[in-house]
């Protein structure tokens, strides 16, 4: 029993979930590491209200980079001008004819191209995706109304960005 006296019991470390992290400020976050297309290991942070919590949001961090892979890194900072421009560069295009058949592009490209303009103006570039919510479009719906904009052509701007 002499050896155990000279070794004190060390104090458990505390340990939440794999997803639960408490920061040295304190506060409670889910944490998430999630793997980039290069290779390199990412952690991703929510803020979360309880150890319960943190696990929940852990848990829809995974299941949601799990689903959407890359896209989901590179669209959590992304500003609506970025993804519009990204958007008209890979399917808004002029369309590619082969033997009278289009087999690429879009016929009306430059009237897409406009439309998408148009809300991106009414909306703002730096808005981040993330922080785009249905008021938002409301909002804009609302100031092209009040220009004298029929609701038709408001409607058809629209469909170009609804996938």
């Amino acid at each position: 029993m002499a050896a155990n006296s000279d070794n004190p019991k060390k104090k458990k470390r505390k340990r939440y979930g794999s997803y639960a992290w408490k920061s040295p400020s304190g506060y409670l976050y889910a944490r998430v590491f999630v793997k980039n297309a290069d290779g390199s290991v990412k952690p991703i942070y929510r803020r979360a209200e309880n150890i319960t919590h943190g696990e929940q949001i852990g848990e829809e961090l995974k299941r949601e980079f799990e689903n959407r892979g890359q896209a989901f890194i590179d669209g959590r900072k992304m500003a609506f001008g970025e993804l519009a421009e990204w958007y008209k560069k890979e399917f808004v295009i002029s369309p590619v004819y082969v033997n009278g058949i289009k087999i690429e592009g879009m016929r009306t490209w430059e009237h897409e191209q406009n439309k998408i303009d148009r809300i991106v103006t009414g909306i703002g570039k730096k808005v981040l995706i993330s922080e785009i919510d249905e008021s938002t479009f409301r909002t804009f719906r609302k100031k092209r109304i009040k220009d004298g904009v029929s609701i038709t052509t408001i409607n058809r701007d629209f469909e170009s960005i609804r996938l």
